[in-house]
This record gives C-alpha cells, structure tokens and sequence, in this order.
C-alpha cells in the first residue's frame, strides 16, 4: 500500500492530507481540500505488508492549484542558478486557460526582451536556438489577456553558470587537411561531463549532425562520412552529467577536405607484374611532408600485413630483404602510402595498387649444379633471359653467399668461365654460386637466382698402366 502526504509547507509541518491507498493513484480533491491558487508540497510512501516503510519517503513535489485570477512562477525563481543554458520554465495554471505569453529578458523592467513567444501548456524548454548566456542573471513573466482584464504573474529571476569558455586546439580555422577521419580536441572545463561536437555544411548549421565525445578530444568516426572537397562547419559545447548544456557553443571553425595531401601512386603501374621480390616502390612527393607511411598486404582490406614503415624519408623505397615477410611469386599484393608531418598524418592512405612478383626473369642454373666440378677453372652456364643486357655472378665459400671470393657483373652471354687471374680455387672444396640479369642500364631484371654448390677436384692424378699379352 502507498502513504500519500500533502503539506502547506515544503518541511511538512502543516499536513492537510495523509491517508493509505491499495493503489497508485487516488483522487483528492473531491471535497475542495486544495484551493484554487496555492502551492502545496507532497510525497509518497510505499509500505509493506507491516504498514512500515523500509525505503524511505519519496522526493518531495510541488503541487500548484489552478487560480482564479493569479499566475504563480513555480520554477526557476528567487535567484535560482539554473543547471544548464536552455533550462525549462514552469508556472502554474490559470483556470480555464490554456494559452500563455512567456517573456524572457535581461531586464527586470523587461525591456532587453530575449524571448516572447505564445506557449499552450504551463512550462516551456528554452530551445537551442536562443541558448541563454554563461554567467548571466534573467527575468521573466507570465501573461493572460482576457476578455476584461490582463493579468501579470509575478517577476520569476534566475542566474546561468558561470562556465569558462571551452578553448579549441585542434583543428586551426580553416584546415585543409586530406584526412576523412580527423582529430578535434580542445581545453577540458571544470564542471563538464561531457561534450557535444556538432558539424554541418552550413554556417548557420542548419542542417547539422552532433557527436558526443566523454573527453576532451575526438577522432571523427566514418558514419557520416566527409566527403572530398567540402567546407564543414564544426564547434563544441559542454554537457552536464544529465546531458544537458552548460556552457554556450563555441565560435564556429571550418575546415575542408582536399586532395592536396592525398599520395599519388606511380611505380610500379598498378595490376603490372615485377620480376624481383625486392621491388622498388616509388609515388609523388608531397610539399610539406618530413617522411611518408608504406604499407603492403596480402589482402585489400590490409589485414595481412607484409611490411608497413612510417619512417620511409624519400618518395621512394625499396621492399627490404630484412625485417619483412618474403613476397611470394604468382601473388597479389597491395600497397598504399600516406604523409607525414611532424609525426602526424597529413592525409589518409591513398587508394591502393596492386602488383605480383613474376618468375619470367629470375636465372635458372644449369651447371655446375650440387656436384663436382670437371676442372679448377669450373664453366658456369644458366638459361637465357629475353630481356637481359648482362649478366651478374657471385661466387663464394658459404652456403649463403655472404663470404664473396669473386664477382663479375659485366658478363655478356648466359655462360662463363672462371679465368685463370681470378682468386685461385682451392682442390677438393665446396663453392656456391648465384647469377642476375640487368638491363641496358645496369639494373636488376629480377632477383638472383637460386644458390647452386659444386666442388672442385681433388687434384690427385690418376696413373694408369695398360699391359698388352705377347710384348717384350
């Protein structure tokens, strides 16, 4: 069951009414107990099947009976510091009349009128577009003109916070940027819960989308999505802990999305094969930028990384043969790349292009080949590659080549023969070797082939004595 309580008086002390009901709802003023034009203060209290209340009383509520010729101001009055700038005005009703003119001024003569509107109903939310000022002290009435006379609440006063203003620091008026996922940020206020950040295409924003961010920054998500060389219109405001406006917008800002640092792919061309799996990756150079961000994947949407540097100092760069997975032949991959100024991006990933890493000019060895060698000057022989202008050969003591002991890159034909002035080889020793193929101007038609070994002879000289039946 439910206590209901009803008091002439905010602490209580003069009840009218205190009765228990079975249900929550219950009529009160059959017998004129309330009367036209006074403010009563009541409260509820839920009891269990002892009569007793284990919770505690409601919040106490104001009651104001319709009058019959005043307007009572219920809420905000006597100096009262509203919460928020757009904080809603009540009063109370007056009977047989729906229709009420609300003033709201700067004044107490209500002569700087801010607000004058018709309102049916007896409260009124200020709206966004006459959001009040910080740390300012209002006035305002009620009004009915009837048919014989006009009547006048009394004056209602009320103060704003005092709410420093919020202080931008990213992004500059008048951005150009070329990232569609932008970072805005700004100088948190005391007092804020949260933030409004409201964006539009129109300096008026009248046609506008906000976001709430918690902190005092926020990456711009890709729902709605900016759109490539636009102006948008963007500022901030400050939310109490119910969400509701406490300090005014600050001065509108703009920035656009341009091209202007958006990376322009060029070697090599997109869906072209390369016949090396170090190939040479190169895009135009962006005025302004102190480095540039490469990355390459196995798969469009970049969520098998095979190499990703955002420390690349030129417009150009080569795949490294360290530090990053091996590229595979007969394999798409993409590459994208964006810039970077002061460790900030200065524009998105540009669209990606595409290559594959072809075998067609990649040496295949014929000999000598995981065996001995017929002679210490041994012959090396290997295919012939269509597009080659020279030759490249390595020679060495190891199984990785990295103990070099000759190398020519300025053979003419798919063969070669190890001369006589070279580093002498030793007999009965294991050697490798690898070969690549260049162009007309010396550069790599594709990787090096794979390393080969052979051994040299043992040196010892076979003696041979032939005896014939009959001789002397």
């Amino acid at each position: 069951s439910y206590k209901i309580i009803i008091s002439e008086d905010k602490e209580f002390g003069s009840i009218i009414f205190n009765s228990i009901v079975e249900t929550n709802n219950i009529l009160v003023n059959e017998e004129g107990l309330l009367q036209p034009g006074i403010t009563y203060y009541w409260k509820v209290e839920g009891l269990d099947s002892n009569g007793e209340n284990p919770a505690g009383p409601s919040e106490t509520t104001i009651l104001v009976m319709p009058s019959l010729n005043e307007i009572p101001i219920i809420s905000p009055r006597e100096d009262e510091q509203v919460s928020n700038l757009t904080p809603q005005l009540k009063w109370g009703s007056l009977e047989n009349t729906s229709i009420y003119t609300l003033k709201v001024a700067t004044d107490p003569g209500l002569e700087s009128i801010i607000i004058d509107e018709t309102v049916s109903g007896t409260e009124y939310q200020i709206p966004e577009d006459k959001i009040l000022i910080n740390k300012m002290t209002y006035y305002w009435q009620i009004e009915v003109v009837t048919e014989t006379e006009t009547i006048k609440s009394e004056l209602g006063k009320f103060s704003t916070p005092s709410v420093a203003e919020i202080g931008i620091l990213s992004l500059d008026d008048g951005a150009v940027i070329s990232i569609t996922n932008p970072i805005f940020s700004w100088e948190g206020i005391q007092g804020a819960a949260a933030y409004n950040i409201q964006f539009s295409t129109n300096p008026d924003f009248s046609e506008s989308w906000t976001k709430l961010s918690g902190s005092s920054n926020f990456e711009y998500p890709s729902e709605p999505p900016l759109e490539i060389n636009t102006s948008y219109y963007w500022r901030v405001c400050a939310l109490s802990n119910e969400g509701e406006q406490i300090g005014a917008w600050t001065t509108a800002r703009t920035f656009t999305i341009s091209e202007v640092f958006i990376i322009q792919l060029e070697l090599p061309p997109s869906g072209e094969p390369v016949t090396t799996k170090k190939p040479t990756l190169s895009w135009g150079a962006i005025e302004g930028a102190s480095k540039y961000e490469i990355r390459i994947s196995a798969n469009e949407d970049y969520s098998q990384i095979m190499w990703q540097s955002s420390n690349v100092a030129q417009n150009s760069v080569q795949y490294p043969s360290s530090g990053a997975e091996t590229l595979l032949v007969e394999t798409v991959y993409y590459w994208s790349v964006r810039a970077i100024a002061e460790d900030v991006a200065l524009g998105d990933f540009c669209e990606s292009f595409t290559f594959t890493v072809s075998k067609n000019n990649k040496p295949v060895l014929t000999g000598p080949m995981n065996g001995p060698s017929e002679s210490i000057l041994p012959f090396f022989t290997w295919n012939k590659i269509p597009k080659a202008n020279s030759y490249g050969l390595v020679l060495g003591n190891n199984e990785d080549l990295s103990q070099v002991i000759f190398e020519n890159q300025s053979i003419s034909d798919n063969k070669f023969q190890y001369v006589a002035d070279a580093p002498p080889l030793e007999y009965n020793t294991a050697y490798y070797w690898k070969v690549i193929a260049y162009d007309e101007n010396g550069v790599p038609l594709g990787d090096y082939s794979l390393i080969a070994t052979f051994t040299t002879p043992t040196g010892i000289i076979q003696i041979e004595f032939i005896y014939e039946a009959g001789g002397e």
